[in-house]
């Protein structure tokens, strides 16, 4: 059961040459928080800077950045090495992998985004761009990247049977086909082809985004900077069946307090938080003290399933149980609430719990909270309250 996440800027995006020692780092301070679960990007489409790339550049002629052209028939098979040697490493830490294999975001135009020399982004440089393959493919837009019946559709399908064939043994991955292309129908096609490869493998199952979750970018609080409003759009979610892993890409929810309360406002929802942290790579800021302690918040949640251990699946949002909070249980007989700023608290449903306790979200001490049947929290700091029947 994944509790939360944490999406590094790493691996397709940085210029170092020791990204994989990085990975390490970031990996170990993650699970050593109790995270147990990262999304990262396989490639975003582009070379960028001096990192490695799926394909070899072979020439004739140079692409746009002015290094030579890549032969598409050719994979790097030190980038899927590396790649290998990355997932193997979570796997042993016991975290699990969302892996975006393409990315739509930077096709959405010429230049999406550029932050200095080297550090440019867009369709311009894409793989597929034809100024940028000796292949004689072209893409000029995203609708040529995202269309089926363009002939790119089979050199995508061919990188991504080729990442399956990499990694599709190993038990610690979501496969997410592709990062914000817009066009689900194109994203299911090859999710269904993914499916079909790993079976004819005889590969483990694994679930595949869109298909069996959604995208993150369809899933509600990524832009609520407001944990209310986090827990309010992903309880609603949830009683419309649907799996939700969330994030906070279009805000700049950054502080650890803000962490803390997000990350609680999901759990209570059904949900779980994967929050996009693109400054992880970096070890000044991997070693903050701002980032730790939002990353040991974050792992609290962990803490107190395995504390307490019981089991998240099956258990749904149940606010109107409680008199007070944010609650996520078995209805008469089991609750975890959350009180974002103290107060308190009943469960008419459990008027004599046999088990009840506070759990400090800041620090992971807890303490028996009584017979109830109502409960107060020690102080107006945020608290979490766990009840058995």
């Amino acid at each position: 059961m994944t509790i939360a996440g944490y999406y590094p800027s790493l691996g397709a995006f940085t210029t170092d040459s020791d990204d994989y020692t990085l990975y390490q780092r970031m990996i170990d301070t993650l699970a050593a928080r109790g995270i147990n679960y990262i999304r990262a990007a396989f490639t975003m489409g582009q070379p960028h800077g001096n990192s490695i790339n799926p394909y070899l550049r072979t020439g004739p002629g140079n692409a746009i950045d002015g290094r030579p052209r890549f032969d598409l028939t050719q994979f790097n098979q030190d980038y899927f090495d590396y790649w290998r040697r990355i997932v193997e490493y979570a796997r042993d830490r016991g975290v699990v992998v969302q892996l975006a294999m393409l990315d739509g975001w930077h096709s959405s135009a010429d230049v999406v985004g550029d932050y200095g020399p080297g550090n440019v982004w867009g369709l311009v440089f894409d793989y597929y761009r034809g100024s940028n393959n000796v292949n004689g493919v072209d893409v000029e837009s995203t609708g040529d990247v995202t269309n089926l019946d363009n002939s790119v559709f089979v050199w995508q399908q061919a990188l991504l049977r080729k990442i399956v064939d990499t990694l599709g043994d190993l038990p610690n991955i979501v496969w997410e086909i592709a990062n914000e292309s817009g066009n689900t129908p194109w994203e299911l096609r090859h999710a269904d082809d993914v499916t079909e490869y790993k079976r004819s493998r005889q590969f483990p199952t694994h679930l595949v985004i869109p298909r069996d979750l959604p995208g993150h970018q369809y899933v509600p609080a990524q832009c609520d900077n407001d944990p209310d409003a986090a827990h309010r759009d992903l309880a609603a979610a949830f009683l419309r069946n649907a799996v939700l892993i969330s994030d906070n890409d279009c805000t700049d929810s950054a502080t650890p307090d803000i962490r803390r309360a997000k990350a609680w406002a999901a759990l209570t929802a059904g949900a779980q938080i994967d929050f996009f942290h693109f400054e992880l790579f970096q070890d000044e800021v991997l070693a903050s003290d701002d980032a730790r302690a939002g990353m040991t918040y974050v792992g609290m949640q962990r803490q107190l399933v395995d504390q307490f251990g019981f089991d998240l699946a099956g258990m749904t949002p149940l606010d109107g149980d409680v008199t007070y909070g944010w609650a996520l249980g078995r209805s008469g007989s089991e609750y975890v609430i959350y009180l974002p700023r103290g107060g308190t608290t009943s469960v008419p449903a459990i008027p004599s719990p046999g088990h009840a306790v506070w759990f400090c979200p800041r620090d992971g001490s807890w303490f028996y909270a009584g017979p109830g049947p109502k409960f107060t929290t020690p102080d107006e700091s945020d608290w979490v309250l766990y009840l058995v029947r």
